[in-house]
């Protein structure tokens, strides 16, 4: 009987231990606990440094934008993901964005300043993307994003990399469906007064204004299933082999 308890009381022991390195696994390669500081000293922010539920980042390192379409899964412009730069039909209640104008070029438009607080209460999250609804006639190739920053305290944060220029493809249909992603933004660090502005240049826009809006970046359910079935076949694993020690304990 001693022998069979401390059997059962061992696997159990080992069933703990298997789901917490599979929770500790899936929280630490989750963007929004990764770290991407190389600062000195990770509490100071005299030297471009500060601290936020335990995550560091280095705002005089500027951080490279990525982009990408959007052709398989689109995002829809709500409340809850606000447009930055609108064109008249965004639904924000009441967030505050800047109407772009209806000209071909628009060359260095700033949006509204918002407190690092201000993003965080609407992301929910410190990592985000910038979605695109793109209005166009049809003429794939001429809409150019030629600028997309990101600045903190008036020092350039994040920045789409020189020269790269990408397409605006209206890849989508119906209003307020992204149809290209700016991936990459982290408000990791921050201090909740801290003030956020973006900066955006768009050349050759044809058929209308875009809308640019805010996308926080979360695991889609997708990835909780996923997870969820990994713990539940490792859950089923263990105790089919308890099963089996029991039975050999028994015999």
């Amino acid at each position: 009987m001693k022998n069979r308890q401390e059997i059962l009381r061992r696997s159990r022991a080992t069933i703990l231990r298997i789901a917490f390195l599979a929770v500790s696994a899936f929280l630490l390669s989750s963007s929004a606990w990764a770290s991407t500081s190389n600062c000195s000293n990770q509490t100071d922010s005299t030297d471009g440094c500060s601290t936020t539920t335990q995550q560091f980042v280095n705002i005089f390192t500027v951080g490279n934008l990525g982009f990408q379409n959007t052709n398989v899964f689109a995002y829809q412009q709500t409340a809850n993901s606000p447009c930055i730069y609108d064109n008249s039909s965004c639904n924000n209640a009441g967030f505050p964005s800047v109407l772009l104008s209806g000209d071909a070029n628009k060359d260095n438009v700033f949006s509204q300043e918002y407190t690092a607080q201000t993003l965080l209460d609407v992301l929910k999250v410190p990592a985000f993307f910038v979605g695109v609804d793109v209005n166009s006639t049809g003429d794939h190739g001429t809409e150019t994003l030629t600028r997309f920053d990101m600045f903190v305290n008036g020092v350039l944060a994040f920045s789409l990399p020189a020269g790269s220029y990408p397409m605006l493809v209206g890849n989508n249909p119906g209003n307020g469906y992204s149809d290209n992603l700016i991936t990459g933004f982290s408000l990791a660090g921050l201090n909740s007064t801290d003030i956020v502005q973006f900066v955006m240049s768009e050349h050759f826009d044809v058929g209308g204004r875009e809308q640019f809006f805010l996308i926080a970046d979360v695991p889609e359910p997708a990835t909780f299933w996923l997870m969820g079935g990994a713990l539940a076949l490792l859950g089923l694993f263990a105790w089919s082999r308890n099963k089996t020690v029991r039975n050999k304990a028994v015999a």
